[in-house]
């Protein structure tokens, strides 16, 4: 499962590396049916399936999904906590969740400079960014989820949940 899938680019890329079966959750209707088209392109309508609905309260039964990720959504939920425990919910025994962003493992040093300059820059302009290692530790505490690791490094911000 996606969740907040955007128009679905990295979730088509994922199945590309995975070929997994993948439910690309995204709540702005107009997002999703771009998220819809993106996938019908591709032909992998079959392997993909677009889901409107809120990361607040995800449409899926307990224990349905092995695995969970969210990238470069966070930002976007009110109640983090809440979204936490839904993800947790969802996953079944034995799954594995990531929640995070970044600017990935493969940018260059000149890259990752620059786009580092340009996040300061919206930091000190009061732009919404990622929380810190420790507001995103205490979020998941705040979940209820233990069996929990945090990775932040040039990748970017990462939590990797086990349930």
């Amino acid at each position: 499962m996606d969740v907040g899938c955007g128009t679905a680019v990295f979730t088509i890329e994922l199945y590309r590396h995975s070929k997994l079966k993948i439910y690309a959750l995204e709540k702005e209707k107009a997002i999703n049916e771009v998220a819809r088209l993106n996938i019908e392109k591709e032909q992998l309508t079959d392997r993909i399936i677009p889901v409107l609905g809120d990361a607040h309260d995800l449409p899926f039964e307990d224990e349905f999904a092995d695995f969970v990720i969210s990238r470069g959504s966070y930002h976007c939920w009110k109640d983090k906590v809440r979204v936490f425990k839904e993800i947790y919910r969802v996953l079944k025994k034995g799954g594995i969740g990531f929640v995070g962003g970044g600017f990935g493992r493969y940018v260059t040093e000149e890259d990752l400079n620059r786009m580092n300059s340009l996040r300061d820059r919206s930091l000190k302009e009061g732009a919404k960014a990622y929380s810190s290692p420790d507001k995103l530790r205490e979020i998941i505490y705040k979940a209820g989820i233990s069996n929990f690791r945090i990775m932040y490094d040039k990748a970017g911000l990462w939590a990797e949940i086990r349930k």
